[in-house]
């Protein structure tokens, strides 16, 4: 046997030698850092060696380890008989059922990491599309569309209305009317920043001031299309005013008669045609409203408000003298008894 060969049992010596030198330094450690309670003792040769816990004291260290909760599923294999009765509890189409299967015996963890990823991927596209999707199919409430139909003919009948069609500054009216409905507090309108949804909102609203001034229109121009009939003053503004509403005023009086003066004036832009279904139909509706529009801001160029009162309250006095004297049958309303929603949109339309 060569010097540098070892028998078996001299390689036997060596390695206890090393463990003993071990056993040692763990023990000295041990001393240093432990309470005497808990240190380790020198065992017999074959031994275990170091504290002896309990199962259940090692289950209750383990319990506490952070790392042991977090980490300690990750270092045992997860089988695919696990994942299956796992699947087994949840209720899956044939089709994810298949999909869970090839992850399950996926082993590559970029490939788990990369397929989790695109599943995510996948599901925010399908929210999306079901965001749309909803969006697109977004009905106003019963409730809220009639509400916003009538604070839209209350709006065309506010007696001191700015502008009758959209302001060329770009502001619409439908925006200015469903601000006033946020602010009198009406129930279930879409949130602002729903813009799709507030969208619907407007084409209704703008769709019942087109129909109300058509309204308004038909029944001011048949006033004066016959001059043997005498409409006056409050039974035309009964018929403006129809199932809306709207309450009647000595300021609506007025500025109805100042329409009708407009009619008067631009009888071709007033005209009222048949249609292909043999009832009316407003020709010319923009044409009209907005001769109304210029005639307006014409007279708040020219005239201070004292002097537009002066001028209101003169068309008002011809009117009677030219139709009759307003039905005293029909009653009217104060403005300051106005309630507080029809207010706020009178003083929306005066600012608009």
């Amino acid at each position: 046997m060569s010097p540098n060969q070892l028998t078996p049992e001299q390689v036997h010596q060596q390695k206890q030698a090393l463990l003993d030198s071990l056993n040692a330094e763990i023990a000295r450690r041990g001393d240093a850092s432990s309470d005497a309670s808990t240190r380790s003792s020198p065992s017999p040769e074959g031994e275990p060696r170091g504290t002896i816990r309990t199962h259940n004291e090692i289950d209750a260290s383990d319990a506490s380890n952070p790392a042991s909760i977090l980490f300690g599923d990750l270092l045992s294999p997860y089988t695919l008989e696990e994942g299956r009765a796992y699947k087994r509890h949840k209720n899956l189409s044939a089709t994810s059922d298949a999909s869970a299967e090839q992850y399950l015996k996926t082993v590559n963890p970029m490939r788990h990491g990369f397929q989790t990823y695109v599943a995510i991927l996948e599901c925010a596209d399908k929210l999306e599309v079901i965001r749309n999707d909803a969006n697109a199919k977004y009905k106003l409430p019963d409730t809220v569309a009639k509400t916003a139909q009538d604070y839209a003919q209350v709006a065309i009948l506010a007696p001191n209305v700015k502008n009758y069609r959209n302001p060329k500054d770009g502001s619409k009216m439908e925006i200015a009317i469903a601000g006033a409905m946020r602010t009198v507090g009406v129930a279930q309108l879409p949130p602002t920043f729903e813009t799709g949804r507030c969208e619907v909102l407007n084409k209704v609203l703008g769709k019942a001031c087109i129909d109300k001034r058509c309204h308004i229109k038909t029944e001011v121009s048949k006033s004066v299309a016959n001059s043997n009939v005498k409409v006056d003053i409050a039974t035309l503004t009964r018929s403006c005013i129809g199932a809306s509403p709207v309450k009647a005023s000595a300021a609506l009086y007025q500025r109805i008669a100042f329409i009708r003066k407009v009619a008067v004036e631009c009888q071709e832009a007033a005209a009222v045609l048949p249609d292909v279904a043999g009832g009316t139909k407003t020709a010319k509706d923009d044409a009209f409203w907005l001769e109304v529009d210029k005639k307006l801001a014409l007279w708040r160029l020219t005239f201070s408000p004292s002097q537009m009162q002066i001028m209101v309250e003169k068309i008002y006095t011809e009117d009677i003298t030219a139709y009759g004297d307003a039905d005293a049958a029909i009653p009217i309303t104060a403005m300051r008894d106005l309630e507080d929603w029809l207010a706020t949109l009178n003083k929306t339309m005066e600012t608009l």
